[in-house]
């Protein structure tokens, strides 16, 4: 995944002034105060032309997910905001580096970026995409090598497909447009980039015949980027970003709804849905096929009858023959038709249960559709995120919900616990969830594998209790143990 590799304390910070946000803000620092009295105006660079992300309206007016996030912070922190639109990344990394700019609020972590930016944790994770056009409609990431792949420049995309995929012939162009556009064109035969922004210009009409091919597995982690010495203000702008609530990072997922929409035919749900009604149309298809052949057949054989008397017993006994062919087939039919039902009655059961994985390595949650559902995510929409995951469990039982994950990581104990998750609508479900943890043929951690399913008849006053595993008040759990968050 694209993503900055932060460290477990760093994560630790996060968790706990995610929770602490929603009861109160972020303390500052004496130096930290002080340079916000003494800072005037802060200039900020804003790429233009990269919506939903970032854009700006006719009146030069800011607009996007940034420029949405630079108001929360702003008004959080008290800073004054001087937004400059650039439109290229190369033009806004000159003016950085020239010092003309304080911020870049649209920015991907890499090694090489690194060297003269300081970043806040991510603010937002966009998943990437393989577009191609409708000629290669099957193509994935294993068949680029030896092929043209468009790619923002100076982008994370590039850095990954530079380190993973070195025999691409890579095609680098300033914005995700010129992108999409050098595929409808025939000078790349794939583009890479974050579905937000290619989804966006694909409803414009900016690349006719350009399609989403195949989901890139990897996400496209934004963060705000100041000066290799401006430490201060990168602490600042972190703040402010841990000052936003959950529920103003939700108003804001919900102003772009481009974020969550997956195409229609990569929803497995949808794409079952659509087999089985399919099946159903083809039986009744057969069925009524069969019914109006067995008619005709009767209708010659009693024109038979009236033309031969001597014939009757004869045409009376098909008659019954094929009357009797005709109960098997449709009794075959209903038994068809049950089982069809038994799928349906399968499919609304198997959402009590659901499986999952962290992945240590990139700190992330892999979800399936059902598990999304059983937390009251509509499927596609859970970000991987241990703050979302979080968000969802009992307020009274995340404490141990992390002693668990902490244990388990460092191979003392399986994860087996059950605790409490309350849905957007405050129904409060128990649930029972196991995992086990996944080495590797070197012996080092690789990932934590799970299954959650509902329990029902759970008393509500009942204890939380995980096997292998007891948290009190000493062992401290939440110590020790970090994640990413928005």
């Amino acid at each position: 995944m694209v993503s900055s590799p932060f460290t477990s304390i760093a994560l630790l910070a996060m968790l706990l002034l995610s929770l602490s946000a929603e009861g109160g803000s972020v303390p500052l620092s004496v130096q930290e105060k002080a340079w916000l009295d003494q800072q005037v105006q802060v200039r900020v660079g804003l790429i233009d032309g990269m919506a939903p992300i970032s854009t700006y309206k006719e009146n030069r007016q800011p607009s996007g997910i940034a420029a949405d996030y630079l108001r929360f912070v702003g008004r959080k922190m008290g800073l004054e905001l001087k937004l400059v639109p650039f439109e290229d990344r190369p033009a806004l990394d000159a003016a950085m580096m020239a010092g003309e700019l304080d911020l870049s609020a649209v920015d991907d972590w890499t090694p090489e970026r690194t060297e003269f930016l300081l970043f806040t944790r991510p603010y937002i994770s966009l998943p990437g995409a393989l577009y191609a056009s409708g000629r290669m409609p099957q193509l994935t990431l294993q068949e680029l090598p030896g092929k043209r792949v468009a790619v923002v420049e100076l982008s994370a995309w590039q850095d990954w497909l530079m380190r993973e995929l070195p025999d691409i012939t890579l095609v680098k162009v300033s914005d995700v447009a010129n992108g999409l556009l050098s595929v409808a064109m025939g000078d790349a035969e794939a583009y890479l980039g974050d579905t937000a922004t290619a989804r966006h210009l694909l409803t414009q009409g900016a690349a006719p015949g350009v399609m989403e091919v195949a989901q890139a597995g990897r996400s496209r982690d934004l963060s705000f980027a100041v000066g290799k010495d401006n430490q201060m203000l990168v602490n600042i702008l972190q703040k402010g970003l841990d000052r936003i609530s959950p529920e103003e990072h939700l108003e804001i997922r919900k102003r772009w709804q481009v974020l969550d929409q997956p195409p229609l035919l990569q929803n497995s749900s949808v794409v079952f849905i659509l087999l089985i009604l399919l099946a159903l149309l083809w039986i009744g298809v057969w069925v009524w096929g069969f019914k109006h052949l067995v008619d005709r057949k009767v209708t010659r054989r009693t024109v038979g009858l009236k033309r031969s008397l001597h014939r009757r017993r004869r045409v009376e006994s098909e008659l019954k023959e094929d009357r009797e062919r005709l109960r098997l087939r449709l009794a075959q039919v209903d038994r068809d038709s049950g089982v069809a039902q038994n799928h349906l009655t399968l499919l609304r059961l198997s959402v009590l249960f659901g499986g999952w994985e962290w992945d240590v390595r990139r700190e992330r949650l892999r979800w399936d559709d059902n598990l999304q559902r059983v937390f009251g995510f509509r499927p596609g929409s859970f970000d991987g995120t241990f703050d979302a995951y979080l968000g969802r469990i009992h307020v009274d039982d995340r404490e141990a919900v992390v002693a668990a994950f902490k244990k388990s990581l460092q191979g003392d104990a399986d994860f087996c616990i059950e605790y409490r998750i309350v849905k957007p609508g405050g129904e409060v479900v128990w649930l029972v969830d196991s995992g086990r943890f996944v080495r590797n043929a070197g012996g080092s951690g690789a990932r934590l594998l799970g299954v959650a399913r509902v329990r029902e008849g759970r008393d509500g006053q009942s204890m939380l209790t995980s096997a292998g595993s007891t948290a009190t008040n000493e062992e401290k759990p939440l110590q020790g143990f970090a994640y990413k968050g928005l």
